[in-house]
């Protein structure tokens, strides 16, 4: 991960979810596998900060493409959310075995 673009990257998102008035401590529930989830928004946008520089890239885009299309950036975040809870779930399950 180049420290350019993670700087870059941060500066972005950072200013993006601000103009958009993004509350970090917003309660996302979902539901997983086995349970119902309950994560702060704010967690998410940390998950995706340590994200590699590729996968950054694409949030990026996708985030660009939902605001030039006046949609919901917080539906964009739940879907991440749901992936998030999807691996962490896939990870205990096998550390379990």
């Amino acid at each position: 991960m180049t420290k350019i673009y993670q700087s870059h990257f941060h500066k972005w998102i950072d200013t993006f979810l601000e103009e958009k008035g993004f509350d970090p401590e917003y309660i996302i529930e979902q539901e997983g596998k086995n349970n119902l989830h309950f994560i702060k928004a704010g967690h998410i946008i940390g998950f995706i900060k340590g994200l590699d520089d590729d996968l950054k890239a694409q949030i990026k885009t996708k985030f660009v493409q939902i605001d030039f299309a006046n949609g919901d950036y917080m539906h964009f975040i739940k879907h991440l959310a749901k992936g998030y809870i999807a691996v962490g779930e896939q990870y205990e399950a096998h550390s379990s075995e």
